[in-house]
């Protein structure tokens, strides 16, 4: 007894999908062809450095991660910034003498 025949309606297997499959979209914005309409981009998605300063947590991450300040005060003025690179550093430390000890 010949199963494939009793199974599929023809020569070969056949298979269709339950859900009607779409190609996949690209989640990136496009890339601005000039500079006014990367300005204009920048302001409509609220990157504007102008905009306000960055959040005290993000200036501990930042800092802590090792990251570029960002945008709004310099390293050496933002206080947030400088206690992350405090933290990030304590943990190396702790972290080199964990692994020592």
């Amino acid at each position: 007894m010949d199963i494939s025949s009793a199974t599929s309606p023809g020569p070969g297997p056949q298979w269709t999908p339950a859900v009607p499959v779409k190609p996949a979209q690209s989640v990136l914005p496009a890339a601005p062809a000039d500079a006014e309409t990367a300005a204009s981009a920048a302001t409509a998605s609220g990157t504007d450095s102008s905009a306000e300063p960055p959040s005290g947590i993000q200036s501990v991450t930042y800092g802590f991660l090792g990251i570029d300040p960002p945008d709004g005060q310099p390293a050496a003025q933002d206080s947030d910034y400088r206690a992350g690179q405090w933290a990030g550093a304590a943990l190396k430390v702790g972290g080199v003498i964990a692994l020592l000890a």
